[in-house]
């Protein structure tokens, strides 16, 4: 009995008593945007997308209150995810254990939202970390940003270990932000090792980073850097001139100078700017 008042009190605080409710969010599932708005339409409380394969749909908000937190994986899937949207709303550490079987649910916008609950509520217990581990290969993006960030910030050297393999992902953002946290945290011979393999990677942002971290740690040298200034990739030459950019010395600047007659606009405004800022910094005349 006490367990079905609290869910109700949970139920009802998560719908602000019964107060408005206007929501919306936007996440990406493979190349497509989609857009949730989550509001009170009278008596209901109505879930409607745009984007994906979503159904619009009402749930009563009586209905709500009366379900059984222990079957919430025997109700339809509309009540389950209002149900965890509205855990999301007011988490408790109460409601955890039937949040976290919840990370892994079928439906994306289910899971969105558990995530939700179990990182705002710091959760590390093992069933939650087993969980939250499948999520690095979650086909939304946003996701797999969210549990790197999570894994990243871990004190535990085991489970920060999980942040390896986000360095492999498909998407941008989140290779970017795995190489940008490991670089804090493992050893000069890991992340050059690690740089080393990603330097030619499809993303020119991740290619860039690797050269970033190469040359911090002495594992590639101005020189050749400056050498990636000819290369015929156009690509390649807006690399090392963004780099340059942040870190060159007098040493680039014959080669900067040499590179203003570059064909590529962003070559040349890249060197532009490098040069102004080693005439800034340098003690003596260019």
């Amino acid at each position: 009995m006490f367990l079905r008042v609290f869910f109700n009190l949970i139920v009802l605080t998560g719908l602000g008593y019964c107060q408005e409710i206007f929501k919306t969010e936007t996440i990406t599932l493979g190349k497509t945007k989609i857009i949730r708005i989550v509001k009170t339409q009278g008596k209901n409380l109505s879930f409607s997308f745009n984007g994906g394969n979503f159904k619009s749909f009402l749930v009563p908000i009586p209905t709500l209150a009366q379900v059984n937190p222990e079957k919430l994986d025997e109700v339809k899937p509309e009540i389950r995810q209002a149900v965890i949207f509205l855990f999301r709303r007011k988490p408790s550490q109460k409601i955890l254990s039937y949040v976290r079987k919840f990370l892994l649910d079928e439906n994306l916008w289910v899971r969105w939202d558990a995530l939700d609950v179990v990182l705002k509520l710091k959760d590390t217990s093992p069933q939650t970390i087993e969980n939250l581990k499948k999520l690095f290969f979650d086909p939304c993006p946003e996701i797999r940003l969210k549990i790197v960030n999570f894994f990243g910030s871990l004190k535990d050297g085991e489970n920060f270990r999980a942040v390896y393999t986000a360095v492999l992902d498909e998407n941008e953002e989140v290779k970017l932000l795995a190489l940008k946290i490991l670089e804090k945290r493992v050893s000069t011979t890991t992340i050059v090792g690690i740089a080393q393999e990603l330097i030619n990677d499809k993303s020119t942002n991740v290619k860039k980073e690797c050269m970033k971290i190469l040359i911090k740690n002495n594992q590639m040298s101005e020189k050749q850097l400056c050498k990636y200034l000819s290369s015929k990739e156009v690509e390649i030459r807006r690399i090392a001139s963004e780099i340059l950019k942040d870190l060159g010395t007098e040493f680039a600047v014959p080669y900067l100078i040499k590179a203003l007659q570059d064909k590529d606009e962003i070559v040349k405004k890249n060197v532009q700017k490098a040069l102004d800022k080693i005439r800034k910094k340098s003690r003596v005349p260019l």
